[in-house]
């Protein structure tokens, strides 16, 4: 493996570094995260979307259908959602 450390007296200022050179770098928030909460915090991006697009459809004069497919689908992610706040584990309402 080869990582790239700046050095400002190499042509474009970078210099190759052999990886077990370094310390190895801490994990990212995203990777301290349980299953969980990476679950909870992509549902809460799934139904931000869904209420987003679905208040795009109604400016555009979807159909009624449409807009309900979008309000269930919303509802579910919502149900599943509360499921994992309250400590359903991964299979609760699903």
């Amino acid at each position: 493996m080869l990582c790239l450390d700046v050095d400002e007296g190499s042509e474009m200022g970078l210099t190759p570094v052999a990886s077990d050179d370094r310390v190895a770098p801490a994990a990212s928030g995203f990777e301290r995260q349980s299953a969980a909460q990476r679950e909870i915090q992509a549902l809460l991006l799934r139904i931000r979307g869904l209420v987003f697009v679905r208040s795009v459809l109604e400016g555009r004069g979807a159909s009624e259908l449409e807009l309900e497919r979008h309000r269930r689908e919303t509802d579910r992610l919502r149900s599943r959602l509360a499921a994992l706040v309250a400590g359903g584990g991964p299979d609760a309402a699903a």
